[in-house]
Parts: C-alpha cells; structure tokens; sequence
C-alpha cells in the first residue's frame, strides 16, 4: 500500500545529515531533481521512478522507512532520510530554470522491477545560488524564498480574491465537464483541499492546473507577489469561462434538444476528473502565448542529461513527462561549483 509516511527519523542515517526545517532566506544544499514539468508549492506531485541514481537517491531520502531498498542506501549522505528534495523545470532545450520548489515526499511504493512510485507536497520555493555537484545527480546550494508581502496576503481584499479565483476554477471545471458531455458526480468535481488552502497556497494550487502551458506555471511560480499572482490567474480564468460559456451557448445552439456533440471528433465522450483537468485551458491559455521568458541557471548545468527515466504519473498512468519551450532568453547566473 502507500500510506502516509510516519513522523519520525531514522537513527542510523550517518552524522552528515542535514535539518530538513530551516528558515525562509536561509541557503542549504539540495538534491535537485531536474523534470520536464513545474512542481508548485501547495500542489500534490507524483512520480514514478526507473533511473538507478534516481532510485538510490530517492530510497536514500526515504531510509528509515518500511519497504525501503536498504541496498540502494547511502547512509553517509547529508540527505539520509530528510524526505525533502528540490525540483526544477527543463524545457526542451535541456535549459534548467533556477527557481524551482522544494517537494516533501508524503507517500512512495517500492516495486518487484524496481519502479518507485513517490507522491510528494510542494513547499517553499528556492533560488539555485551554486552547484555543489553534477554527479551522480545534480546538488545544489538553494536560497529559500518568501513571497514579497505577507501582511497584503492576510488582507480581506486578498482574501476575498483568492476566494473569487477559486471559485472561478470551480466554474471552470464545471463548464468544461458540461461542455464535454462528461459524467462526473458534482462532488468529484471539488478539488482537494480547495476550500482549505491560505491565500497564497491558493495562487500555487490553481496554478497547478494550467499544466498544458508550462511556462505560464514556471512564471507564476517566480512571481513574488501573492495577489499580482492571483489577479493573472483570474484573467486566465475569467477568459476561459468566457470561452466555454460562449462555446456551450454555441453548441446548444447548433445543436437544438441534442447538445451531443456527434459531429465533433475532439469532443470527449467520458474521462475522468483528471483528464477533465489536464485538457482544462489547452487551447485557451495557448492564445495567452508565453511572452516571458523563465529565470535560467547558466554554466555546467545549462545543459541537462536527457537520459532520466523518469515519467510524471497522471492519474495512475505513466506518461513521459512534456515540456513547453520558454521565448525569451533570460539567463541565471550561477557560479562555478567550489
């Protein structure tokens, strides 16, 4: 099974491990995981791992639980049982972006053929300051960043903002659901945790949805500011509401008593809320383009190895996980590793 992992820490990791808990603004050095999707904080990320170094760094964070690999474990790791690692988008270019979250793992399965199924949290976002190392997978010295107002964010305009953008995804999803024919019972349709999230968990959790523009969630992921991210969010969302309502009024319209969709091959006859997510804004947030260009790292790790085997699980499918290429060409600078 893959129940929550228990609150404690293993006694045999070696005297170099690191504290898992630190400040916001404090540096401390990471595994990063480099992936061609954006992990946000407040947002569920699952992955399925295949790759030998990624296997031996994934049972290392996790030691000290059940299941375990104890073979693949390097207990002399400053990592050894922390459970927390960074991630950072690719693009196609093999380009890594230099911001990136911090991914706590919640739940993982080790199988027979040596899959490992991870599902981690976002947390704190960070700043890659220095590559420590390249090899056997990239360790970098990460500065952990704050979101630029937080009194603004306990404000009751933000609040209420962060209400009307959640409740314009709801709108969203329903639309499309209504649009697509999809049978999905109403209660299905909340996403998780939704109502529960603070004001800035709230602009990082819509955010997860717009996986079909990459980009657009590695730019919301470096926006600073809580409410100039949840004012774009409402634009997007706002837009796309208007799209279905439109496309729906259309529909009925050319289609009187039927609203079946026959002639339609794009039309999807079922899916799952999952799938209904996945397709949410592809064409729409498409015509937003991607005018902004992602904060790059730069040097020894601009290029990234394209051989990780490793797939983004959508919805208990393994698929390769896509990317979308940034249009500008802002660059991060980091320096040379020590």
């Amino acid at each position: 099974g893959m129940g929550a992992l228990p609150q404690r820490r293993s006694r045999i990791c070696g005297p170099n491990r690191l504290k898992a808990v630190v400040c916001r603004g404090k540096r401390l050095q990471l595994p990063i995981f480099p992936l061609s999707m954006v992990a946000l904080p407040a947002a569920e990320v699952p992955l399925i791992i295949f790759e030998a170094r990624y296997r031996v760094l994934f049972n290392t964070l996790l030691h000290g639980e059940p299941d375990v690999e104890d073979g693949l474990v390097q207990r002399e790791s400053p990592f050894c049982g922390t459970k927390q690692f960074g991630m950072c988008y690719v693009d196609k270019q093999n380009r890594l972006a230099a911001i990136g979250t911090v991914l706590n793992i919640s739940t993982f399965a080790n199988f027979p053929d040596g899959k490992l199924v991870v599902n981690s949290k976002g947390g704190d976002r960070f700043e890659i300051k220095k590559v420590v190392k390249e090899k056997p997978v990239l360790v970098c010295e990460v500065e952990l960043l704050s979101d630029e107002d937080p009194e603004e964010d306990a404000s009751p305009e933000a609040t209420a903002l962060a209400k009307e953008v959640a409740d314009l995804l709801r709108a969203t999803i329903q639309l499309n659901v209504r649009l697509n024919n999809i049978s999905v019972p109403d209660e299905e349709l909340e996403p998780d945790d939704l109502a529960n999230l603070s004001v800035r968990d709230t602009s990082f959790f819509v955010a997860s949805f717009f996986s079909d523009i990459k980009l657009l969630q590695q730019n919301l992921l470096e926006e600073n500011n809580t409410v100039k991210r949840l004012e774009r969010e409402k634009e997007i969302l706002k837009d796309t509401v208007a799209h279905y309502t439109a496309t729906s009024a259309l529909k009925s319209a050319l289609e009187p008593g039927t609203g079946s969709g026959k002639d339609d091959p794009d039309n999807i006859r079922s899916g799952t809320p999952a799938d209904v997510i996945r397709k949410l804004n592809a064409a729409l947030l498409a015509a937003q383009g991607e005018e902004d260009g992602a904060k790059q790292v730069d040097g020894s790790v601009k290029k990234v190895e394209g051989d990780e085997k490793v797939e983004e699980k959508k919805d208990g499918q393994a698929e390769e996980g896509g990317g979308s290429s940034p249009g500008g060409d802002s660059v991060k600078d980091v320096p040379d590793k020590e």
